[in-house]
């Protein structure tokens, strides 16, 4: 076999593409099931000082 194996640059960017939209994905999916940032601060600021 005297054809050369690897992996190219454009591959690379590919695969780094689809890692990026996979990331997006899960933290929309997690947002989600975790409900927003923004409702917890405001229940915490809700509460008295010395809670």
């Amino acid at each position: 076999m005297d054809e050369e194996q690897g992996i190219y640059r454009g591959e690379v960017l590919v695969m780094l593409g689809a890692l990026a939209d996979i990331r997006v994905a899960v933290d929309r999916i997690l947002r989600y099931i975790e409900g927003e940032d923004d409702e917890e601060e405001e229940t915490e600021e809700d509460l008295p000082p010395d809670a």
